[in-house]
């Protein structure tokens, strides 16, 4: 998560921006392997004291789903280095 925090005048009448929300999916069905991407981009407005301030915040979020063969009994796990790469 990333964000930026910054104070604004409170008369000061300036563009608000957009919500912005991405999501992509990928599906591979030779590999048994499902990939999800989102990315979040925002604004809120809060305020200490009687200062306003806009935090502005991304937020990505990747997820990979990995199939079990049939004939394993229990999910394989990785240690961090042998982690398959994703994305």
């Amino acid at each position: 998560m990333v964000c930026i925090v910054k104070e604004i005048d409170p008369n000061f009448k300036e563009a608000k921006p957009l919500p912005y929300l991405y999501v992509r999916k990928e599906h591979n069905d030779k590999d048994q392997v499902e990939k999800f991407f989102c990315r979040m981009k925002a604004n809120i407005y809060a305020t200490s004291g009687d200062k306003l301030y806009m935090v502005r915040f991304m937020h990505s979020l990747k997820i990979t789903l990995f199939a079990l063969s049939e004939h394993k009994s229990q999910p394989q796990i990785w240690r961090e280095n042998e982690r398959p790469k994703v994305f």
